[in-house]
């Protein structure tokens, strides 16, 4: 029984992700799974995201709409960085959707997955910088 939903599970998982257009065959085993994995959550995640970061600005820095879009960029670098916390929530956010191989080769690569999923979140809210205020 525990495998039947467990396959569910993963189908489902996989069937949300929107389909991002790579070419995996060229890719190192940690970028394709960046580009298989990591960014179709990320997209599909992409408003709680923003909205999680905006509500923790939003709590944690009144005067940040008028930050210039330098200074925006450095505040998002910096608490993806300092605050171990809303780092981390992020990260769950995203590793909560794995399916079960995925987890599996996520806690084998779990220091060099967890850089690149803060990475594309910051990129991602740089991208939609005005969507934080």
């Amino acid at each position: 029984m525990s495998n039947v939903l467990t396959s569910d599970r993963d189908a489902l998982l996989i069937k949300l992700r929107p389909e991002i257009k790579a070419n995996l065959e060229t890719y190192t085993e940690l970028e394709a799974f960046q580009n298989k994995s990591i960014r179709p959550i990320i997209k599909f995640q992409s408003d709680f995201l923003l909205t999680h970061i905006k509500l923790y600005i939003k709590k944690n820095n009144s005067k940040f709409n008028l930050l210039n879009f330098d200074a925006q960029k450095q505040y998002l670098a910096q608490i993806l960085k300092s605050d171990i916390r809303l780092k981390n929530e992020l990260i769950a956010f995203v590793v909560a959707l794995f399916t079960k191989h995925e987890q599996v080769f996520y806690y084998q690569n779990q220091t060099d997955i967890n850089k690149r999923i803060t990475q594309i979140i910051y990129s991602r809210c740089v991208d939609l910088i005005e969507e934080l205020f």
